[in-house]
C-alpha cells in the first residue's frame, strides 16, 4: 500500500477551501479514508493548522480542523532527535525539514506538498497533489 505525508498546506487549503487546490487536496484525503493508501502528517501540522485556521477563521473552526485532521491522518510525533538533525542538516526551511524528518519516520514514499522547493534536499519524491493524482491514473 502506498504510503503518503502531507505538508500542511495540503490540509489548509481542504479547511481554509483554498480554491483551486481544494478540490484536489479533497480527492487525496477521501483515498486515504477510503483506505486506498496510508496518509500521515506530523504533530507539528496540527500546531500550525490550530493557529492559521483561528487567525483566519475561529478558535471553534480551529480545533475542528485539528480534530478532523487528527482522526484522519497517522500522526507523526516530532521528537529531540528530529529537532536534533535538522539543526544539523540547515535546511533553509526549517519547519519543513522537521516535516520531511516526519516523513522519513512515516517510512513515506512521497511527500504532497504545494512548496517542493522547501523540500529541496529532501531524498524523497515531492509531488503537489495534481502531480500525484495524475501518475496514480497511468497504468
Amino acid at each position: 500500500m502506498k504510503r503518503i505525508f502531507l505538508d500542511t498546506n495540503i490540509l489548509l487549503d481542504v479547511f481554509l477551501e483554498r480554491s483551486p487546490f481544494c478540490e484536489p487536496a479533497q480527492m487525496l484525503w477521501s483515498l486515504i479514508l477510503n483506505k486506498k493508501m496510508q496518509g500521515a502528517i506530523s504533530a507539528l501540522s496540527l500546531n500550525n493548522i490550530f493557529y492559521i485556521v483561528k487567525k483566519l477563521t475561529s478558535t471553534a473552526k480551529a480545533y475542528l480542523a485539528v480534530e478532523t485532521a487528527a482522526s484522519s491522518f497517522k500522526v507523526i510525533e516530532v521528537t529531540a532527535v528530529m529537532v536534533r538533525k535538522t539543526l544539523q542538516e540547515r535546511w533553509p526551511d526549517f519547519e519543513d525539514a522537521l516535516q520531511y524528518h516526519a516523513a522519513l519516520k512515516f517510512r513515506s514514499q512521497v511527500i504532497i506538498s504545494r512548496d517542493a522547493s522547501g523540500f529541496s534536499d529532501s531524498k524523497i519524491p515531492v509531488m503537489d497533489c495534481h502531480q500525484y493524482l495524475a501518475l496514480l491514473k497511468q497504468p
